[in-house]
């Protein structure tokens, strides 16, 4: 495993599948380039991970891919894995050369192509540069996991890559964290903002940065206030945008409206109070996959989300929520208009949302089946090693 960071979803994530691994005999070895850190102070995810039976390993981590192979190389050379797992790692590096040369299973984790400018130059070059670096390096990877349908297909357009190699395994959320909430809970939290039992809440968790498209949250809010009575806009989340973000609030005279929360370890507590949860993403950004809108759903909460990306994948439009044009605040506060107007759509959607995350959306889920692939995996080495060939 190469994770750079490990709080959060991720976080449980690994702490999931390290007392699953446990259980098939396996010893699960985490390698992190620097000791993660939660953005409200330090984690405890280290300490967590060794206490469910992990061994955790730091290396050095450099902007050279040949140096980082080189730490790589070193550290397979100490623990000498029966397979390697890499996350939030380039997944054409110098270090598939090596794993080929030994015959290592590699598998990688694919949440994102990384994007080029806006010119159709620059477009070119990336794709091209994508292209030659999976023709060199690619042949030593065993299986590459992407984590929504979007980004299988991304890949395979980008890089080129036999389609065999790429396999969808969606992203997992907690749902003994993230379940539907009782009324007298809801209400009660309500109580702690000065909140009348019924206000409707619609809040959008967020990084507030470029592309995360919360601007059109904003001037969605006024439209949405056209239609739609006793209304709170909840924002959850911090970034460099924030403060042009209160600045646009104020400048539309929507003070009154707006509760800015910040970063919150909270947010299935948040989620919970809310009659619709917002994630507006910007056309030229889309998500990979989206972990808010799998959240939000297992907790019974309605989606609006932009119709891009990952997103596409997660939310079932007119079943679970609605997906908007993305970039279309007009589109996004007519689809969050139609819910918190009809309460006959927002309880279909509430109930289609839970049924739809315990389905698809499930951390035990995601384990199982990433737990299933490394065992195909390690059965098709052991093939290949009893016919000569490993």
């Amino acid at each position: 495993m190469y994770p750079s960071k490990a709080t959060g979803s991720f976080g449980e994530y690994l702490l999931s599948l390290t007392r699953e691994l446990s259980k098939h005999g396996f010893v699960h070895i985490i390698a992190f380039p620097l000791e993660p850190k939660n953005p409200g102070g330090k984690s405890d995810i280290i300490e967590r991970l060794k206490g469910s039976g992990a061994e955790i390993k730091v290396i050095n981590e450099s902007i050279w891919d040949f140096k980082n192979t080189w730490e790589l190389i070193k550290l397979v050379r100490e623990v000498k894995p029966a397979l390697v797992h890499m996350h939030y790692y380039n997944v054409y590096s110098f270090f598939n050369v090596y794993a080929y040369y030994r015959r290592i299973p590699l598998v990688y984790s694919e949440r994102l192509l990384p994007r080029g400018g806006k010119k159709l130059f620059r477009r070119f070059l990336r794709d091209a540069v994508h292209w030659i670096k999976a023709k060199l390096l690619n042949f030593g990877v065993t299986k590459i996991i992407c984590v929504s349908d979007f980004v299988r297909e991304e890949h395979a357009k980008h890089y080129r890559v036999s389609k065999e190699k790429l396999i969808t395994i969606f992203n997992g959320v907690n749902l003994d964290r993230f379940k539907k909430a009782d009324q007298e809970s809801i209400n009660n939290l309500k109580s702690e903002f000065g909140i009348n039992p019924d206000t409707s809440i619609v809040t959008c968790v967020s990084v507030v940065r470029k592309g995360k498209g919360v601007e059109f949250f904003i001037k969605a809010a006024p439209h949405i206030l056209n239609k739609v009575k006793n209304v709170k806009f909840f924002l959850v989340g911090d970034g460099p945008l924030l403060p042009d973000i209160k600045k646009m609030v104020k400048d539309l005279n929507m003070d009154d409206f707006f509760v800015f929360l910040g970063w919150r370890a909270d947010i299935e507590r948040i989620l919970a109070v809310s009659n619709v949860s917002v994630v507006p993403t910007a056309k030229d950004c889309p998500e990979a996959f989206g972990f808010v809108a799998a959240e939000s759903m297992g907790l019974g909460v309605p989606v609006v989300a932009s119709n891009i990306g990952g997103l596409k994948s997660i939310v079932s439009d007119g079943k679970t929520g609605f997906l908007a044009m993305p970039s279309d605040p007009v589109s996004l506060s007519n689809k969050i208009s139609d819910i918190l107007n009809n309460e006959d759509i927002a309880r279909e959607f509430s109930e289609n949302g839970v049924k739809r995350a315990n389905t698809l959306f499930s951390l035990k889920r995601m384990v199982d089946e990433h737990i299933k692939l490394y065992f195909q995996v390690l059965q098709i080495k052991e093939r290949l090693r009893l016919n000569g060939r490993g």
